[in-house]
């Protein structure tokens, strides 16, 4: 056989198989973190391979997509540079690998292998994982209650079979990005048929988040569902536009404050405050440098240890021995890094919105609104829970390559 033939069918092949542990990974986001190891370690093999028989180094040029994937990369290697001035904490490795998905999508954005994936087959991927996981609760169910005599809520399945609700929520919400970003692009062709396929979904996951008992799930879906259907009218009519916002915004304030957690005294109540008063504290003895990975930790933990001693509600909600970051990923790269940590992170933030390409913005925009949101109540950078989904999303929109990304095949 021609060996270019033969070097040119095997690129086919693994550039197959980084396509399909792309997709398998992206079906595996709202479920449990260990249902995920196997695409994820599945598409860094096949992402390497491809990236060394291709000898894609010879290739690679300082731009400013690849550029961003360094800062990725710098945020990572931070709590190595911060190592010999902080405080030790014992668990130093299990921090680190916790972010290790800033470390390994920041090398494959860099390299520009996922480039060339269809964005369509993303979108219709990241949809599918929202069916998928609907789809397994409901079998469940069904089940237990056919063979088992047992009925269990949709809640309670889940939350015993598939994932607690902020990741499960988090992907819910970005399958409804995905279907607004689709049905967009839909509308040019007049595909009626189409449309209403790509609506479907959306109504399903809109129905499964209003019923959530997580407000920030809920919250974000009333918002995205609100500003897709006004980004619609806006592309469609500025005067029904103006007038849906009137009649929109109340609306939805309405819907956000009904919600079942969204009381004055549950607010009150949210155990995630405290944390946030914790880190403040910290934050203003070391506003500059911040503390460092495990000094940020050590710290975090001591003065929870000195409130649990005075504060018996406190001892309820976080117990003594758990490893407890401050569930708000602002305040944990502040805490950690210091302004430079935070500037780090807003940039990292920031940038797609600047770089991706202008057919896939929309997308981006709302992905980007959907994590910062979410980053007010948990850290998501530094678990592998978010941390995940944020590395693959970049790497596969801003990845730099001479290949076209766009909705037109050349």
């Amino acid at each position: 056989m021609n060996p270019t033939v033969s070097k040119n069918h095997t690129l086919k092949i693994l550039e197959w198989a980084t396509q399909c542990a792309v997709i398998l990974l992206i079906l595996a986001f709202p479920f449990r973190l260990p249902y995920r190891m196997i695409p994820l370690i599945l598409l860094f093999i096949c992402a390497t391979v491809e990236w060394i028989v291709k000898q894609s180094w010879k290739h690679s040029i300082l731009t400013k997509r690849n550029g961003y994937f360094l800062l990725m990369l710098l945020l990572f290697l931070l709590s190595f540079v911060y190592y010999p001035f902080e405080h030790p904490y014992p668990d130093f490795k299990l921090l680190v690998e916790h972010r290790l998905s800033l470390l390994g999508f920041g090398l494959l954005g860099f390299s520009g292998i996922l480039s060339r994936i269809n964005r369509k087959t993303i979108y219709y991927s990241i949809i599918g994982s929202g069916l998928l996981v609907v789809a397994c609760i409901v079998c469940i169910q069904l089940w237990q209650i056919l063979f088992q005599g047992e009925y269990h809520t949709f809640i309670t399945i889940r939350q015993e079979y598939i994932n607690y609700h902020m990741g499960f929520d988090f992907s819910l919400n970005l399958g409804l990005v995905a279907c607004g970003c689709l049905w967009m692009h839909q509308l040019k062709t007049r595909n009626t048929k189409k449309n209403l396929l790509i609506l479907l979904p959306s109504c399903l996951f809109i129905v499964v988040l209003l019923g959530t008992e997580g407000r920030s799930g809920f919250i974000m879906s009333v918002l995205l569902t609100g500003f897709l259907f006004l980004y619609f009218l806006y592309t469609r009519s500025r005067i029904f536009f103006w007038i849906a916002c009137l009649l929109t915004l109340p609306i939805a304030f309405y819907g956000i404050s009904s919600h079942s957690r969204m009381g004055i005294e549950k607010i009150k109540s949210e155990p995630r405050i405290p944390l946030f008063e914790n880190a403040l504290t910290l934050i203003k003895a070391k506003p500059l440098l911040g503390y460092g990975m495990q000094g940020a930790q050590f710290y975090t933990d001591s003065i929870r240890h000195q409130r649990h001693a005075t504060d018996s509600a406190f001892v309820n909600i976080w117990h003594r021995n758990e490893m407890v970051d401050c569930h708000n990923q602002y305040l944990q790269a502040t805490l950690e890094y210091g302004v430079v940590g935070l500037a780090l992170l807003l940039f990292l933030l920031g940038l797609p919105l600047f770089l991706v390409d202008k057919d896939h913005r929309l997308f981006t925009v709302l992905f980007i609104f959907l994590i910062s949101f979410q980053s007010l109540l948990d850290v998501t950078l530094f678990v592998p829970e978010f941390g995940i989904m944020f590395g693959l999303i970049m790497a596969l929109f801003l990845s730099p390559s001479p290949i076209s990304t766009s909705w037109r095949k050349k």
